[in-house]
């Protein structure tokens, strides 16, 4: 099957915003208690980044639910979900150790089996293969897809945004929001939830034409959603000084419009293969694995010099170090098919 070159590019580009994501909001980030300077260029950095796990989503969407490629249950769940939980297990189990060995806290156990905070991803990874049977009934069908698609916009994004907006900016309709999120909780709408909406919503934008001017209007909106989520977390830091962390969250409004914004954005630029490029998504997996390790070995952090630069500077380091990494992880048997 011929390779879709834009996913590479997106993969490195979602996979670079991880490292710079995690290096951007350690515990620097969550220790301040006003909004410094630090703060508000972590902040920035971190609004700009959060397209990095839909980003990941809508390339497996857009390869796991063309009804036209055959997928076997049993390849799925023996190759592509074992591949995962073999992945989880091993770097589960070399975090444990580092973080069993460097400070004192849970058991050993407990550390190996709820793993390391950012491999919360490889078990979403493996419920979404779990429904791709179900979600690829959904993609046979064109107006199913929008249908779906529609009803997840109005009540993963459109509503919790009001209701949010509300809720900061006319507070005293606080109690009617409230009755509002009840019956919406009541719906049970669960599928529609917003990691679901970027996988389906992968598959449908790299199937679907779209004009210049959408696409323009889009990477518009992307620039202004990035330009809120830092903003308004600035806003509820400064009038708050507590930490809100609601305009981050991967399933909100803002960082739904960033992402599309990036994707179509890449989708119009790349059409020429890239070597370096190619090898960099190919083990752009194990890097996301291995980074936050590498960073610990590292032992420095992003403001030991003005953040601005210091946040690319570091990420590059430990996304460089990690792919190295990963390309000698990749010359031994087993551990280049199931780890990495």
């Amino acid at each position: 099957m011929q390779r879709t070159i834009y996913f590479d590019y997106l993969r490195v580009i979602a996979c670079f915003a991880v490292v710079v994501l995690h290096i951007s909001t350690t515990r620097e980030f969550y220790d301040c208690t006003e909004p410094t300077f630090e703060w508000n260029v972590m902040n920035i950095y971190d609004s700009a980044t959060r397209f990095c796990v839909p980003i990941f989503l809508m390339i497996s969407g857009a390869l796991f639910l063309n009804p036209d490629k055959k997928l076997s249950l049993r390849k799925l769940y023996t190759h592509n979900i074992l591949r995962v939980i073999t992945a989880f297990c091993f770097w589960s189990f070399i975090y444990a150790c580092y973080e069993y060995s460097s400070s004192e806290g849970p058991s050993f156990l407990t550390l190996f089996l709820c793993g390391h905070f950012h491999m919360w991803f490889l078990w979403l990874i493996v419920g979404l293969y779990m429904m791709t049977p179900i979600l690829r009934l959904i993609t046979e069908n064109r107006r199913m897809i929008e249908y779906f698609l529609f009803f997840s916009f109005v009540f993963s994004f459109v509503v919790p945004f009001i209701f949010e907006l509300t809720k900061i900016f006319v507070p005293t309709l606080t109690s009617l929001v409230e009755i509002g999120e009840m019956y919406c909780g009541n719906l049970r709408l669960h599928m529609l939830s917003g990691f679901t909406f970027y996988f389906i919503l992968g598959y449908y934008l790299h199937t679907t034409h779209i004009t210049r001017k959408i696409e323009n209007a889009f990477i518009l909106l992307g620039i202004l959603a990035c330009t809120g989520i830092s903003g308004m977390s600035y806003f509820l830091f400064r009038s708050t000084s507590v930490l809100n962390e609601s305009f981050y969250d991967y399933g909100t409004f803002f960082v739904m419009l960033e992402t599309i914004a990036i994707f179509l954005f890449v989708r119009r630029l790349v059409n020429e293969e890239n070597k370096l490029i190619y090898s960099l998504s190919k083990y752009s997996f194990g890097i996301y694995l291995v980074h936050m390790f590498v960073y610990y070995i590292l032992g420095l952090t992003p403001t030991m010099i003005n953040p601005l630069i210091g946040i690319p500077l570091l990420s590059l380091l430990v996304f460089v170090v990690s792919y190295v990494i990963v390309l000698l992880l990749s010359r031994i048997p087993i551990l280049n098919r199931w780890v990495i």
